[in-house]
């Protein structure tokens, strides 16, 4: 079973056990990003969205493998779309702010950002993290003269999510997902998110889904270098192969999904 429903989230992040390991591989599948290598955090931007490579905290704990760590609904009106979800039943954390420095195109200086959690979301949230993230300074993260991959991508526009309830939990995505839309960005999301079952998981991929209730199983991105981003996997060792003509290259080991370029 599948089922495709909308999803407008401005970011996902990868918590990784062996982050230099993890933007190796970004970088040389073609990523370009403007943060130092010593950050904590490793962002890749698109026109549309953006990604990030994490290194978690001492007091997290020790993680093993590469996994979705959070997920978060774009806000261009954050304390609206806070109530909105308090109105129809949803534990909401309080509104946070908090800010980092920017280097993600011609424009770079510290990007401050309102966020807040959502902590009943749905029966998958209880990993990854479910959230919402309001730029305050959009000029430096959503920027015209942004850094250009190599690989030739662009955008995002879809995540697939592994799920043993695929009804159950599509719905509950797409419950979210129309409270949001109205008090989100428009342009600077995600439009949509596909859920796949164990068995549609292991077709598509090619191997045994993960044991999890839910997870990230892929990114998919528009555009790319084909030629470019296979040389590239050669070059990494990563497995890849063909989908109705759209390149999968496995990265489960360093981010914990896989990437599709269509």
């Amino acid at each position: 079973m599948q089922k495709t429903v909308g999803a407008c989230f401005d970011h996902v992040g990868f918590a990784t056990p062996d982050k230099p390991k993890a933007v190796h591989t970004l970088r040389t599948l073609g990523f370009a990003a403007g943060n130092t290598d010593s950050d904590r955090h490793f962002h890749v931007m698109m026109d549309n969205c953006y990604f990030e490579a994490l290194e978690l905290t001492p007091d997290y704990g020790k993680i093993d493998a590469a996994k979705l760590y959070i997920i978060l609904f774009s806000a261009k009106k954050a304390d609206k779309m806070r109530a909105a979800f308090a109105d129809n039943g949803y534990e909401v954390s309080p509104m946070g702010q908090s800010g980092r420095h920017a280097n993600h195109g011609a424009q770079t200086g510290f990007a401050t950002f309102r966020s807040f959690q959502l902590k009943n979301a749905a029966p998958f949230l209880t990993d990854p993290i479910f959230a919402a993230v309001q730029h305050m300074t959009p000029h430096l993260i959503y920027q015209d003269k942004r850094l250009l991959h190599p690989n030739g991508t662009c955008r995002v526009t879809s995540y697939v999510f592994h799920s043993q309830k695929v009804e159950e939990d599509a719905a509950a995505l797409s419950k979210m997902d129309l409270i949001a839309r109205p008090f989100a960005d428009a342009g600077h999301y995600v439009e949509c998110a596909r859920f796949v079952c164990p068995h549609c998981y292991e077709a598509e991929f090619g191997q045994p889904c993960p044991e999890k209730p839910f997870g990230l199983a892929a990114m998919s991105f528009s555009g790319g270098h084909h030629d470019y981003l296979k040389a590239q996997a050669d070059s990494l060792g990563l497995k890849y192969f063909y989908v109705s003509e759209k390149l999968y290259i496995d990265v489960t080991a360093e981010v914990g999904c896989f990437f599709i370029f269509e």
